[in-house]
């Protein structure tokens, strides 16, 4: 037991220093409650973030068919210090028309700037249909010597009708020779958490099929309840390991999965033994009743 203990805390303690390890540098955070408590939320309402987090999220929704922009927040003195910064989050939408995106203007002694969400996919990615929480950067690459932003206004722009949430902002500024969507701190990107979570989830699937055949059969019944342990195990594991990710604050496709697997895995692990035992039992019962017959 003390074991099992020990390599769980190891491995917490390697993904923690793993996910500090980024140079990255949190500028300010934002809160939409926050916000709103000191009268300073400029569009929209606050809502408890459907994410299984527990936090706060900016609603806004246009019911009109015509464009609109929705000013969001504005960052007066910033304190950038580097060449590279963004604003990153997670937003979700829901039947919003084509042409939607976020923006960041960026106010510069010698100008205005702005970073927009235009691409087809990725962090980057448009606001268009609707689509659970994902992760959204919206970065900017100043000139090499270039004065700072003296202010940042972070705005929601639609073509049509539509309804988008937001969760908490970061602004985080970069190193010279770091990626803003590269090294985001995360732990897994998106796509990296659908592919993890299909393998996991098709090896859950075939090891239960196993174990229930084996159970109902009454056969390999040390292998059963071993593994059945030993799933027990790596199910707390996986939920200490997504407990971190939430207080690392790691995005959505980070905390969730883990959260949900290993939930299940530790439920499933810690008392499915307990009805297979009573199979063995019965079974066994049986033919000690048979041979006596």
């Amino acid at each position: 037991m003390n074991r099992h203990v020990s390599a769980l805390l190891a491995v917490a303690s390697c993904l923690l220093l793993a996910s500090t390890a980024w140079s990255e540098d949190v500028v300010r955070r934002i809160d939409w409650q926050e916000l709103a408590a000191a009268n300073a939320l400029k569009s929209g309402t606050v809502v408890v973030a459907d994410d299984g987090a527990g936090g706060r999220a900016l609603r806004l929704v246009h019911a009109g068919t015509g464009p609109a922009t929705l000013h969001l927040l504005t960052i007066e003195r910033p304190g950038i210090r580097t060449e590279r910064y963004a604003l990153r989050g997670r937003v979700r939408y829901d039947r919003v028309a084509p042409g939607a995106y976020l923006e960041m203007w960026n106010y510069l002694p010698d100008g205005a700037y702005f970073s927009r969400s235009l691409a087809q996919s990725g962090p980057m990615g448009r606001l268009e249909g609707s689509s659970g929480w994902r992760t959204f950067v919206l970065p900017f690459f100043n000139r090499a010597g270039g004065s700072a932003p003296e202010r940042l206004a972070f705005n929601l722009v639609l073509a049509g009708a539509g309804s988008v949430e937001l969760g908490p902002l970061e602004l985080v500024q970069f190193a010279a020779d770091e990626n803003p969507f590269g090294s985001s701190g995360a732990w897994w990107s998106e796509r990296d958490a659908g592919i993890l979570g299909g393998i996991a989830g098709s090896v859950i699937a075939i090891l239960g099929t196993l174990l229930g055949w084996l159970g109902s059969a009454g056969r390999a019944k040390a292998f059963v309840l071993n593994t059945l342990r030993a799933i027990a195990w790596v199910g707390v594991g996986v939920f200490l390991l997504g407990m971190v990710a939430v207080v690392r604050r790691q995005p959505y496709e980070v905390y969730y999965p883990l959260l949900l697997l290993g939930g299940i895995a530790a439920t499933v692990g810690f008392f499915v033994p307990r009805l297979v035992s009573k199979r063995y039992e019965d079974l066994e019962l049986r033919r000690m009743q048979a041979l006596d017959a």
